[in-house]
Order: structure tokens, then sequence, then C-alpha cells
């Protein structure tokens, strides 16, 4: 049942659980969902109810007036959904067809519970003006707005990255190309699986200009790749 669910959709469900817990349930039910979408900053189905005009400080007071004070404390139990939760669940998947989404998100999580109406949460969404056609309209635009913002992220990249013809090799000089080459080389003489720093430096030695930097330091080819040698060999 949550191969589908979004990250936040997720973290809604977390949340209703921690809420159903909180309030001394074992059980999750459409307010406790409901509570857990406002809990979740960020989340789609939030910015949903933000759009049509309130929020999850208006909601959760509303929603807290129907649940019953605890009478102890809950053990920490595995997920148990209500049948209206589960009620609800079936007919988020139902938007995400109707909207042709490959996902659900908690944009369909909040169209379920105004869908199904009758329970707490259905019932404080219907008294905070939640329409479910200004919703489903509200969702679309999001997503659309969602879209275009990564459209413009995919240009932005393509502008920035070079084109696929273009040859790496080409900001290369031939020195800096033999040494990688004579760093495969290296690699396969020495029987190992993969180009390491040690192998760049050995093809490195080879080339005139390192090795004149090298006995200015006062260290010759030869001593640097005997070292480099015993560090290949070593565990």
């Amino acid at each position: 049942m949550w191969s589908r669910f979004t990250e936040y959709a997720r973290k809604v469900i977390y949340s209703a659980h921690e809420e159903a817990l909180r309030w001394g349930q074992e059980y999750i039910s459409s307010e406790h969902i409901l509570l857990g979408l406002t809990n979740v900053e960020g989340n789609v189905g939030l910015q949903i109810l933000e759009r049509l005009g309130t929020s999850g400080e208006k909601i959760r007071p509303e929603i807290e007036k129907h649940l019953p004070k605890p009478k102890s404390q809950v053990r920490r139990s595995d997920f148990t959904l209500t049948p209206r939760a589960k009620r609800i669940i079936d007919l988020a998947y139902e938007t995400v067809e109707k909207l042709g989404n490959n996902y659900l998100g908690t944009e369909h999580l909040l169209l379920g519970m105004i869908i199904e109406g009758d329970g707490i949460a259905g019932r404080v969404l219907c008294r905070c003006g939640i329409e479910f056609k200004a919703a489903v309209q509200a969702a679309l635009d999001l997503q659309e707005e969602a879209a275009e913002e990564a459209k413009k992220h995919t240009e932005i990249r393509k502008a920035i990255d070079p084109p696929l013809s273009y040859d790496p090799w080409e900001a290369y000089a031939d020195s800096a190309k033999r040494a990688i080459l004579g760093a495969q080389e290296e690699k396969s003489r020495n029987g190992q699986r993969r180009i390491c720093a040690e192998h760049l430096l050995l093809a490195l030695i080879g080339d005139p200009a390192c090795a004149t930097a090298l006995l200015r330091l006062g260290v010759t080819a030869e001593q640097l790749r005997e070292e480099i040698k015993r560090s290949l060999k070593s565990p």
C-alpha cells in the first residue's frame, strides 16, 4: 500500500501515528491524518489549504475540539488504520488515477479526506470552506508550477553543462594525456583494477618537466619511484 507514497505523504502518516498515540489512541483515523498533514511543513496538501484561505494553525484547534482527552498513556504500537482511514487512502489512490499521477502525495491524501467527508477530518475541512473542486484546481496549479520550475532548472543545467559533442580530451595538454595513458599502463603493470593517485605520480615521473622539479627538491625520479612501488605493495 505504501510503495507509491511520496516522502512527504509517508511523513504525514508517521506524524498521524504520533498524534494518535499522543491522544491516547492505538489506531489512526481521519483526524490524525489531518493533524499529521498540518505538522509536516512544506507539503503540497498544506499548501493547498493555505491557497484556499486556511492554515494548519486554524485547522488544528478545530480538530482538537472533537478529540477526547487521553485517559492513560498508550504504548507505542504498529500502524493500525481505522476503516475510515483505510477508505481515505483508497480514495487518495483513486484521485491519483484521476489526476494522471504516478505517485500518491499529500495532495491526494487531502482530497481523499474531503471526498470521504463523514469523519472528523472531512467535517472540519467542510467547516473551513475547503471544497473538492477548488482543492483539485489548487493541486493541479501546484503540480503545473512544480513542472515549470523543474523545466527551468533543466534549461539552466543544459546551459551550464557542455554539449554532448564536447570532447573532454580537448581540455588536456599532450603531456597530461601522456600522463593519464601512462597511469593506465602503471595500473595494469601493478595488477590493480583502478587507477590510483600513485599510478598518476609514477606516470608523471617520466615527464621531463616533473623530473626536473623533483631534482630541484633533492629527490630523484628513481627514489620516488621506489617509494611509490613500496606503497603499492603494502596492504
